[in-house]
């Protein structure tokens, strides 16, 4: 029998889940993530026991814990009468291999697959870490998919015959399972494909309810076979932060930050902002930005000995979505509305009833999917544009298009879903581009 066993009720831990605007009026208190309540309503049900978690998957998920370990502690968490006993967490990726959280896992892995005696060697006792390489277990892909396979449909039960769960996690599974004709695909990747979807549909597997979770960075890195909706695989997709959860953040590293001062015997006095500039303007303008972007902009100003600035923040954005998207987003920051724009009084009149005024009360729906504007260069279309944007309090970026057709439009297969993508990305709203109005 497993030697580390913990009861735990995935109900019980993820059902806290609440809206994230309901939480901030109570207190501004950390939330659990949407994706989370999806998870758990989906595994619980039924509707599969197989998962591809992309999008904001390289932030942070709390205040202080990443992707791997939230997920770890999510399925290990003891609750006092739980009903599904999850012992084991095992992590796979390319190049690290099998991982475990505690030795003691990766001792009852061996175990249960039959691989010989581990060698003595002392614990670690750090979440990932290993003393030394464990050569008993596979790294390679096909040969690590056996083994995990093994343990997937492994009958192991407690002292009082319950049945023990596993959950994996393969991280990088774009790395495993690549986009790309089927055809052009080695060996290995057509083998871990096939692999993958055979679990998702592995009757004993799901009667097991051993989840497998994929983590991929966007959907269109992953194969088309274990993207279809006939794979039986659900997606599930971690959002950048939304207005409510970039300023909870910021409370806490405001919080933080006077602990430290507190600790040094200085005033608590916490972030240093501008004059004129505080954490709810801070937090508005990380829109778009992941917590750990918004962290690297306090580490930048303190560094420089500076205050956080507006133009600290659009400096550091501007950077960041340099390297991310190279020259193909520029992101604009209008500082004029509508008194640059001379006459056109209709024009504006049409704008502030039909955008403006829908976008700064939050009925989108009022607005309409689209504006194309029209005529002569010199007429003011990118001035009348950057006005609107600046009215209705909206993010804006240019769309390098030439960059982006030689660069981004052959490899991506098409236009739009990839604009809007990163138009949403860069909104960093909770609303989806298929549940949002453009």
């Amino acid at each position: 029998m497993p030697t580390l066993t913990k009861t735990i009720d995935v109900a019980t831990v993820t059902s806290g889940v609440r809206s994230t605007r309901k939480v901030a009026a109570k207190g501004g208190k950390e939330t659990k993530p949407a994706w989370v309540e999806q998870l758990r309503m989906k595994f619980s049900a039924g509707v599969s026991h197989t998962f591809l978690i992309t999008g904001n998957v390289r932030d942070l998920v709390t205040h202080r814990m990443t992707l791997d370990a939230y997920l770890a502690k999510m399925f290990l968490m003891p609750t006092e009468d739980g009903v599904q006993y999850f012992d084991m967490v095992i992590f796979y990726d390319r190049a690290n291999g099998i991982r475990f959280p505690v030795d003691e896992m990766k001792n009852e892995f061996v175990k249960q697959i039959g691989l010989a005696a581990p060698p003595p060697q002392a614990t670690g006792g750090v979440f990932g870490s290993q003393p030394q390489e464990d050569r008993r277990l596979p790294s390679e892909p096909i040969a690590a998919f056996a083994a995990i396979e093994k343990l997937l449909k492994s009958d192991r039960k407690t002292a009082d015959n319950r049945l023990l769960h596993c959950v994996v996690i393969i991280d990088f599974a774009e790395s495993l399972l690549p986009a790309g004709e089927w055809g052009r695909l080695t060996e290995q990747d057509r083998h871990c494909v096939i692999k993958v979807l055979s679990w998702a549909k592995d009757a004993k597997i799901g009667n097991h309810a051993n989840p497998i979770i994929l983590v991929a960075d966007t959907p269109a890195q992953i194969n088309d076979a274990i993207t279809a909706s006939a794979s039986r695989i659900e997606q599930l997709e971690v959002l950048l932060p939304s207005p409510e959860e970039r300023k909870i953040f910021v409370d806490y590293l405001n919080q933080s930050e006077s602990g430290k001062q507190k600790e040094r015997k200085e005033t608590a006095t916490g972030l240093h902002f501008e004059k004129g500039f505080n954490a709810q303007k801070f937090a508005h303008l990380c829109a778009g930005l992941k917590k750990m972007h918004i962290e690297d902009v306090k580490l930048t100003a303190i560094r420089m000995g500076v205050p956080i600035s507006s133009e600290l923040v659009k400096e550091r954005k501007t950077q960041i979505y340099k390297n991310e998207y190279d020259s193909v987003l520029e992101i604009i920051d209008p500082e004029q509305g509508f008194e640059v724009v001379g006459d056109m009084q209709w024009l504006k009149d049409y704008l502030r009833d039909e955008i403006i005024i829908p976008m700064i009360e939050g009925d989108t729906t009022r607005c309409p999917t689209g504006i194309l504007f029209t005529g002569a260069s010199g007429t003011g279309k990118t001035i009348l544009a950057m006005a609107l944007t600046r009215e209705a309090h909206m993010n804006m970026v240019r769309l390098g298009f030439d960059s982006f057709a030689q660069t981004i439009l052959p490899l991506s297969g098409g236009f739009p879903r990839w604009m809007l993508s990163m138009c949403y990305r860069k909104n960093g709203e909770e609303h989806h581009p298929r549940n949002s109005r453009f």
